[in-house]
């Protein structure tokens, strides 16, 4: 038996093994492991950028040193802002990116499955299930493969947001509607797509109750209206930085494809259990959404059965059960954006349509399938009351098997893992910069636009001297950064170097591989820099040679950006303009 005083501590042990079985290997080495470059790099260079700025200018905490002449850089990709101060004391301590990223990853896991049990335990949900609901929410397939971009994992404010509607519809409690603004501001600071996602959501609760309950819906709005106000005044600095970048750069989406239904049955490549199921899944968009067979039979069964269920405090099960199963699927349907394709079948057009037309904000977002988190949400909850009607019914052992199986179905080994090099195993070259006076730089040999992915190297390894850089990698590139990626590309052209200095980039860092090794042979060099073009050393030398560029200093030996080889920093020189 456990301890009475222990008792409470027991889901949160059983959740952190759930974390680290589903964020393995990652999981076990914390301090420089990632499953791919890309977004799991900028989320990391993001949270140690907002770090380091409050400290020194936290009134342009979006100006940052990416994506050089931008300003509010931060503002053409999501924001990052609460996970970057909440563990802005961790990135002081530790100085290791990598680390607070996956630290991040682990503590958003804990909290989306915290939230996710609160609201089935108020909804009067037994433990067990409550607890399922938590891990199925929190470690479900589709909510794992979005942790490289943690901001969008961490969804657990909207799930507190619920309740406390919940909470204010039935009492009417009017400080229950200043709880719901506060996390819908926590989630509008973790990222926008849930701030524009909660309120989707919490209107289709609220149109919910309208139809049953027209005059307590119209009280219940009437005390959100000043709560929500005072949200957005708080939440407005943050609004008029991406307003003003979107408008000064013309930003704007297409109706958006969504993720094909099939998806839904999907599991990730490495599943323990399955293995590869359903339509072939890519690493952002197109994911694995799997439900998990587990959890649909319990789902039906928390469905069918809850009529024959005591009803909870806050809220009949007859109630809200029906109306989970119809949040769900409606979810599902907006994450299918603009179209509803089935098994690679177009149905006919999506709802996703009328947010994108009528609802402001949706003409920026560009992944409709992430609707798919709210989406089991309210799968998890049907789980939690489905385990209740279980051990309700004396079947405790087959519902313990059960809500074991939920989250051991969505397990999986991860098929890619990408070392990266922290503190003493960082370049050198990078520290030597932050020694240096810097107007801007650029690294090269460099990648091309359709592989700026991989510039989220340049942002990592900025973090260890925050000088302004050329490269980024963003959701939205700047017409300054298509233009500078272009001059980098065609670097040693003296064109391009005039390109360059014509911006006041005056530091160039070349990127050598071991002698007699050739990027263009070993293409797994080019995940470490880009692919130069034919000549590109030679046209190096060449410059350096006739004075376009002067050495500033080189470091070679195994910690080079290419093990073996050699990164040289340079000063771009350009000829004076002759006399008159």
């Amino acid at each position: 038996m456990i301890p009475g005083r222990l008792r409470p501590a027991v889901p949160w042990a059983l959740y952190a093994v759930v974390v680290l079985a589903s964020f393995y290997p990652e999981s076990f080495h914390p301090a420089r492991m990632i499953l791919y470059v890309g977004d799991p790099l900028e989320s990391a260079y993001l949270m140690a950028w907002h770090a380091h700025q409050v400290l020194r200018d936290p009134l342009h905490l979006f100006d940052a040193n990416y994506l050089y002449p931008v300003k509010a850089a931060v503002a053409t990709t999501e924001h990052h802002l609460l996970q970057g101060l909440a563990l802005a004391p961790l990135t002081w301590l530790t100085g290791n990116p990598i680390l607070v990223f996956n630290c991040a990853v682990a503590m958003t896991g804990l909290l989306d499955a915290f939230a996710a049990r609160k609201l089935a335990l108020a909804l009067g949900c037994g433990d067990l299930g409550s607890w399922a609901a938590g891990a199925l929410c929190a470690f479900n397939t589709y909510n794992v493969h979005e942790a490289p971009r943690v901001h969008i994992m961490l969804h657990a404010f909207l799930a507190l947001a619920v309740l406390e509607l919940i909470v204010l519809v039935r009492r009417e409690e009017p400080s229950r509607a200043w709880r719901l603004a506060g996390w819908l501001l926590l989630a509008g600071l973790t990222a926008n797509y849930h701030l524009l996602y909660g309120g989707v959501l919490l209107g289709m609760v609220l149109a919910a109750t309208a139809l049953v309950d027209p005059a307590r819906a119209a009280r219940t709005l009437g005390r959100l209206v000043l709560p929500l106000g005072a949200a957005a005044l708080l939440f407005l600095p943050v609004t008029v930085v991406y307003y003003r970048m979107a408008k000064s750069q013309g930003f704007h989406r297409e109706l958006p494809e969504g993720v094909d239904l099939g998806h839904y049955v999907s599991t990730a490549p490495g599943n323990l259990l399955y293995g590869p199921i359903g339509p072939h899944v890519q690493p952002q968009q197109k994911g694995p959404h799997f439900i998990g067979f587990a959890a649909l039979a319990l789902a039906a069964i928390g469905l069918l059965g809850s009529g024959r269920r005591r009803d909870g405090d806050l809220l009949p099960a007859r109630h809200w059960t029906p109306a989970a199963a119809l949040l769900a699927g409606a979810f599902v349907l907006l994450s299918l954006g603009r179209d509803v394709v089935a098994f690679g079948h177009r149905l006919g057009p999506g709802p996703y349509r009328l947010l994108y037309s009528f609802v402001p904000g949706f003409q920026y977002l560009r992944i409709p399938e992430r609707f798919g988190l709210l989406a089991m949400l309210f799968v998890a909850l049907l789980v939690a009351q489905g385990l209740t009607v279980l051990e309700a019914a004396r079947l405790p052992v087959v519902a313990v098997v059960l809500a074991a199986l939920v989250p051991v179905e969505h397990l999986s080994l991860a098929t890619l893992a990408t070392a990266v090099p922290v503190g003493d195993d960082v370049p050198p070259v990078y520290r030597w910069l932050a020694t240096q006076p810097v107007h801007a730089l650029a690294e090269v040999p460099t990648y091309g636009e359709h592989s700026f992915r991989r510039e989220t190297w340049e942002m990592y390894y900025s973090t260890y001297h925050f000088q302004p850089i050329v490269h980024g990698y963003t959701a939205y590139p700047t017409r300054e950064s298509v233009r500078l990626r272009e001059c980098a590309l065609g670097v040693p052209e003296e064109q391009a170097l005039d390109c360059l200095e014509s911006w006041r980039v005056d530091t160039l860092i070349v990127h050598y591989p071991p002698p007699g090794t050739s990027l263009r042979e070993n293409p797994a060099l080019e995940e470490l820099v880009g692919r130069p073009p034919h000549s590109f050393y030679r046209g190096i030398a060449a410059r350096e040679a006739g004075g376009s560029l002067q050495r500033l200093a080189s470091f070679e030996g195994p910690r080079s950006r290419i093990p073996g080889g050699q990164d040289v920093a340079f000063r771009i020189v350009r000829p004076a303009a002759p006399g008159p």
